[in-house]
């Protein structure tokens, strides 16, 4: 392992120590909100970009993933909410 490595690993440890109350947090909005609420959508949005900087910063893959996963989970809500299918045409 390279000292660049080592430190990257190093610093990768406080970033999972504290997605633990982060994803804690996540699972009780999971099991309490609707998937369409916006609280909850926001908050993945915020659970994104933490991941998204930790992939960046620290070159954290498993970070990447997550963020991944969750913005695509996040584009599906959209695309069946009933805001987005009612659609805004008058038709005109």
């Amino acid at each position: 392992m390279t000292l660049g490595g080592l430190t990257l690993s190093l610093l990768r440890f406080p970033d999972r120590l504290l997605r633990v109350p982060r994803q804690l947090v996540e699972v009780i909005a999971q099991s309490h909100l609707d998937e369409q609420a916006h609280t909850r959508l926001v908050y993945e949005r915020f659970l994104i970009a933490g991941d998204r900087a930790a992939a960046y910063l620290l070159a954290d893959e498993n970070a990447a993933r997550r963020a991944d996963a969750l913005t695509r989970h996040i584009a599906a809500v959209h695309l069946l909410s009933p805001a987005s299918t009612s659609g805004s045409d008058t038709g005109a």
